[in-house]
Formats: structure tokens, C-alpha cells, sequence
């Protein structure tokens, strides 16, 4: 295993998985998530939006994880 965090994990370096547009993704899914809902989220490429939503679901579940460890 070279990466692991939580449950996921993967065999590969994950340097090969990041690209410029998957760090400004995240970058602006923290910001999304600090100042709320943009009023042109409907205007969103697909894949920013898909990308959001998989970084929301796995932020859950780390959250329900720590939750249920304490």
C-alpha cells in the first residue's frame, strides 16, 4: 500500500492521480464549503460538480467514522 487515509487506500503513488484541475477542485470544494451554495451552481461543468459531490460524500463519511470511534 503507498496511500492510505481512513478506509481508502491505493497501490500506486498518488502524485499520478493529481492534477492541476483535481487540486484546484478540492481548493474550491473547501471554500464552498466554508462560504455555502454559489448561486450558479447550475452553470457548473459536470465534472466539477461530480468531483464536489464524491469530496462531500467521502468527507462524510470520514465524519461518521470519527464519530462512531469516539
Amino acid at each position: 500500500m503507498v496511500w492510505l487515509a481512513g478506509r481508502l487506500g491505493i497501490d500506486e503513488c498518488p502524485v499520478s492521480y493529481v492534477t492541476g484541475e483535481s487540486v484546484a477542485w478540492v481548493e474550491d470544494f473547501w471554500v464552498l464549503e466554508t462560504l455555502g451554495r454559489p448561486e450558479d451552481l447550475l452553470e457548473w461543468p459536470g465534472r466539477r460538480v461530480d468531483a464536489f459531490l464524491v469530496l462531500k460524500v467521502e468527507q462524510r463519511k470520514l465524519e461518521a467514522e470519527r464519530n462512531a470511534a469516539r
